[in-house]
């Protein structure tokens, strides 16, 4: 079948998915039930924060993720032994996954055919020379062997005019935004073990965090072709930038949430379980005056430190391609303020007022629930929910693909 062929078509009637989230802070796990035609209803909902270390090693990380990865499915199944869901969809942040978008230009003097084959043939040289590349050779051997997970054309033009359907039309020139991303065969394989050990004949599907919130940005948002998309997680930031709709570069740097935390041990000399509870009472407006003047500082701190980090993100950016002033983030609602804030002040300083007002947006609980339902009682996870309102289209490309 045809590589863009029926994307909506064929959708089974009345299944169960179980979605996960995984990120560099928690795991967050949703059991959905999709019926075609209608909204995703979302059944049960948990998350499982991966154990805060001090000092982050990356060996003990996989290990603890990996637990709260067996804790979330379980969490989100205690109560609905009797459902079997026939496919599980992982969404992996940064640092589970590495992506790279590569523009692919064909140009011959004479019209030539796009036939499907010679189109797959393209997408598979991409692929395998971005598996083999090498990322990060100082990391744990058991991480450096790498699986693809995505092979995706974001957009393809014939004659530099973007067409849905190339496949058996002629042109001169074939342009492809490919969108790819790997992950550690090691990590892919024991997800796959830890659902199928449940549900043996249960179909995984991988896909990154940040290529999902791109499709559900682009898809949602028709008047912005142009966008940056920053994902604050626990221990990473993910930061992509989107023009005339195709996610031409992400990076990301190893700070979230989480050092506001290592923050106030330090400031406060408290343990880990201390500063936790300090930093969750002065988010619920319950720290005492002379508390909340110290973390109001120790947020302060926390925060101009990822603002500089944040910043050089943007300048990096800012030396390939020229800068949206749409801002799309996701962030733990606990951080939401603190963070929206931050954004807006460090794209000023980066590109100056006089440059134009930044629009900055948190897709929040509210906005996302009108693309689904939710069970009474249920938290509407915004993470989740994000996944959601693009996993029918994800998982009918993965089947047509």
């Amino acid at each position: 079948m045809s590589f863009f062929k029926g994307l909506f078509s064929g959708g089974k009637k009345s299944h169960h998915v179980l979605v996960v989230d995984v990120g560099s802070g928690s795991i967050g796990a949703a059991l959905v039930r999709l019926d075609h035609g209608v909204e995703p209803f979302i059944v049960a909902t948990s998350r499982e924060t991966i154990p805060f270390q001090e000092k982050l090693n990356v060996q003990r990380f996989v290990t603890l993720m990996q637990e709260s990865l067996d804790k979330a499915t379980d969490g989100v199944m205690k109560e609905h032994a009797e459902i079997i869901p026939t496919e599980v969809f992982f969404a992996l942040a940064s640092p589970w996954n590495t992506s790279q978008t590569r523009l692919v230009h064909l140009d011959q003097p004479d019209d030539f055919l796009i036939t499907e084959k010679g189109f797959r043939q393209i997408i598979d040289k991409e692929s395998a020379l971005f598996t083999t590349t090498p990322f990060d050779p100082s990391g744990p051997k058991e991480l450096l062997k790498n699986i693809l997970i995505e092979s995706r054309a974001m957009q393809v033009k014939l004659n530099g005019y973007e067409v849905a359907a190339p496949i058996g039309r002629k042109a001169q020139e074939l342009d492809i935004a490919l969108y790819l991303s790997v992950m550690p065969e090691r990590i892919r394989d024991s997800f796959v073990q830890t659902t199928t050990r449940r549900w043996p004949h249960i179909t995984p599907h991988f896909h990154s965090f940040m290529f999902a919130a791109f499709n559900a940005v682009r898809d949602t948002f028709a008047e912005s072709a142009s966008f940056i998309i920053v994902d604050v997680a626990g221990e990473v930031t993910d930061v992509a930038l989107v023009r005339d709709n195709v996610l031409l570069e992400s990076l990301s740097f190893p700070l979230g949430y989480h050092a506001i935390t290592r923050m106030t041990m330090r400031e406060l000399g408290l343990q880990n379980a201390a500063a936790i509870s300090e930093v969750q009472l002065y988010l619920e407006g319950k720290s005492d005056a002379g508390r909340t003047k110290e973390m109001e500082e120790i947020f302060a701190k926390a925060i101009r430190e990822w603002k500089l980090l944040f910043i050089g993100a943007l300048t990096q950016l800012s030396e390939q391609y020229p800068i949206p002033h749409v801002i799309y983030h996701f962030v733990d609602e606990d951080y939401v303020v603190h963070y929206g804030d931050a954004l807006r002040e460090s794209a000023d300083r980066v590109f100056g007022e006089d440059q134009g007002e930044f629009d900055v947006h948190s897709l929040d609980e509210e906005f996302l629930l009108r693309f689904m339902k939710l069970e009474e009682g249920q938290r509407a996870d915004i993470f989740l929910c994000v996944i959601i309102m693009i996993l029918e289209k994800l998982l009918n490309a993965d089947v047509k693909g």
